[in-house]
């Protein structure tokens, strides 16, 4: 695989997990209501699928084969969590206004960050392998993802900071993302000729395009959902995104 190709992927996969991470955290202490213990089960979870996934790659000859397909499914895999995560109350059967038990967060928070984070061990260290292939030497493999990596998290960690104070609703936000990424993913897959990869890609792209040209009406009924699992006899009016939290307008019925 191309270096200059494989590194531009490591730089969108920064990237892409520093806003999909921010977007999922946000959108999971919405639907808990909790505090710092929050946080904690969050990335104890979050770090163990990624500590899994790269685990599996080292176990699993040949892994790096499916590398362009996985790479075409994580940005679905990111929208899934999503909503995974705005249904929480909802997945939990926690009722409205009810406080969210330690020992239902805890299960589901493991559950609920799996595939994503899975892909993301396997994706990363997956690349490495290819990143070698393409010609690094070992000493140089990690260093050179890891640099491109956190480049990715730098440029689009002050990038998502500037979107969220212009309270750009995050669900358009993940949605465009989502698009760019797999134009990274759909290149990879060219470069490396797998089919299936290319298929899929293209039709995520197809469908992506769809939804950001009706982006109002998916955000819309997304707000409904989750304002239906908070308070299901109030009519929402509005849902506001500020840079500090989040506040749902409405009345009662």
């Amino acid at each position: 695989m191309s270096k200059k190709l494989n590194l531009w992927t490591f730089f969108s996969l920064g990237a892409f997990s520093l806003a999909v991470q921010t977007i999922l955290i946000r959108e999971y202490l919405i639907s808990f209501q909790g505090n710092e213990i929050a946080f904690a089960i969050f990335y104890a979870a979050w770090f163990f699928w990624i500590a899994l996934g790269a685990q599996i790659v080292i176990l699993k000859n040949n892994t790096e084969k499916y590398f362009p397909l996985i790479l075409s499914l994580y940005p679905f895999l990111a929208l899934l969590e999503f909503f995974l995560f705005r249904s929480l109350r909802g997945i939990a059967g926690i009722g409205t206004w009810e406080f969210f038990p330690f020992q239902k967060i805890l299960p589901l928070s493991i559950l609920i960050n799996a595939p994503f984070s899975l892909a993301t061990g396997i994706i990363f260290t997956a690349g490495c392998r290819l990143l070698k292939n393409a010609g690094d030497k070992n000493a140089a493999v990690i260093s050179r993802a890891y640099i491109a990596e956190s480049m990715g998290s730098f440029f689009i960690g002050a990038g998502i900071t500037i979107l969220m104070l212009k309270m750009i609703n995050p669900l358009l936000i993940l949605v465009v993302l989502s698009l760019f990424f797999l134009t990274i993913s759909l290149s990879d897959a060219l470069y490396l000729k797998r089919k299936s990869a290319i298929l899929l890609s293209c039709l995520g792209l197809i469908l992506l395009g769809f939804i950001i040209g009706e982006h109002n009406t998916l955000i819309e009924k997304a707000a409904l959902y989750r304002w239906k699992q908070i308070f299901p006899k109030g009519k929402l009016i509005r849902e506001v995104y500020t840079p500090y939290q989040y506040l749902d307008i409405a009345r009662l019925k």
